[in-house]
């Protein structure tokens, strides 16, 4: 893996931190480390459809989430694309650089079947590297022109934020969110905005399948097959620990988990498709709506050239995995 270079000059692992900063903070905006913010792929529904699916950024299964991680990942590089207008006018440079996730990204590139192509990155400086390099050369005055210019905040905040990983002293969840940064994510708030703004919501949809009848009923129908199996009266992870315990009924708790799986997930799927169904009823308006905003999305995606440019970049270097580091 190509490591970044070596900062040699004074300043330099400033420059880095305050870089570092800048990809965390995309990253917070896009969604992407906020736990809980959609319905994450589980395997019940991995390889099937799913209420939920035809709704972009509410995808379940294997298809929708790939759909749903394409349109992110498109909408986070048009977000770059603003940003480096934005500083341009400002005249400062800047490399796109989109945070997601690595293997993400190549999920991605062969749904797009994109193929890797290193004809527009430099060999051993990916695009943060040149971000962290271009940074470290700038002087004082204009490293804080730089930050103000791109989150509206003093270059010292911005790097002591990233030393300590904490925000200055009198901020709120404001801080680093103007400037370029600010702008760009206030033109494409993104597929994320939704289930972020439902979160309460889809939290209830996920507590009722627990006290639903359908997994009412499928945990009777499991605990009478483990009687039967191995005279256990226990549900999975139960079981699961009894194998992991390695005791004298392992073999048998293995065994009757393997017997009994299809009755916790066929009844736990029809659980989680009844409230979620009856979360689509209840906010069906802003379903259509976010539909029909998406709808021909990956058609534009697929007719976007610079995007499949940059994406078939990103994808040749190994750098990709520094993402969040």
């Amino acid at each position: 893996m190509h490591g970044k270079p070596a900062i040699r000059t004074p300043g330099g692992n400033e420059a880095k931190r305050s870089a570092k900063w800048l990809r965390m903070r995309r990253l917070v905006a896009t969604g992407l480390i906020i736990s809980g913010v959609a319905v994450s792929v589980a395997p019940a529904f991995a390889d099937s459809s799913f209420p939920l699916d035809k709704y972009p950024g509410f995808g379940r299964s294997t298809d929708a989430a790939l759909r749903d991680d394409t349109i992110a990942y498109w909408e986070a590089f048009q977000r770059e694309q603003l940003i480096a207008d934005c500083l341009a006018v400002a005249g400062f440079a800047y490399a796109l650089d989109v945070a997601f996730p690595p293997e993400a990204v190549v999920a991605i590139a062969e749904g797009q079947g994109v193929a890797s192509s290193a004809t527009g990155l430099l060999a051993d400086a990916s695009p943060s590297a040149r971000n962290d390099a271009y940074v470290e050369g700038l002087s004082a005055t204009e490293r804080d022109r730089y930050f103000q210019t791109l989150f509206a905040e003093r270059a010292d905040d911005i790097m002591m934020a990233e030393e300590t990983g904490r925000i200055p002293d009198g901020r709120g969840e404001d801080f680093a969110s103007g400037g370029c940064f600010g702008e760009a994510q206030a033109a494409i708030p993104g597929i994320w905005n939704l289930p972020r703004q439902l979160g309460d919501e889809l939290e209830v949809m996920r507590a009722s399948i627990d006290d639903s009848a359908e997994l009412r009923d499928a945990k009777r129908q499991y605990a009478a097959c483990t009687r039967e199996s191995a005279s256990l009266d226990a549900d999975p992870a139960a079981l699961e620990a009894i194998v992991a315990g390695g005791g004298p009924q392992a073999a048998a708790a293995g065994a009757t988990l393997a017997r009994c799986a299809d009755i916790w997930s066929f009844g736990y799927r029809r659980a989680a498709e009844v409230a979620a169904q009856n979360f689509v009823t209840a906010h069906a308006g802003e379903l259509a709506a976010i539909e029909a905003q998406y709808a021909g999305i990956m058609d534009t995606i697929r007719d976007d050239a610079a995007f499949r440019a940059y994406l078939s970049e990103r994808i040749a270097t190994d750098t990709v995995g520094e993402e969040l580091h």
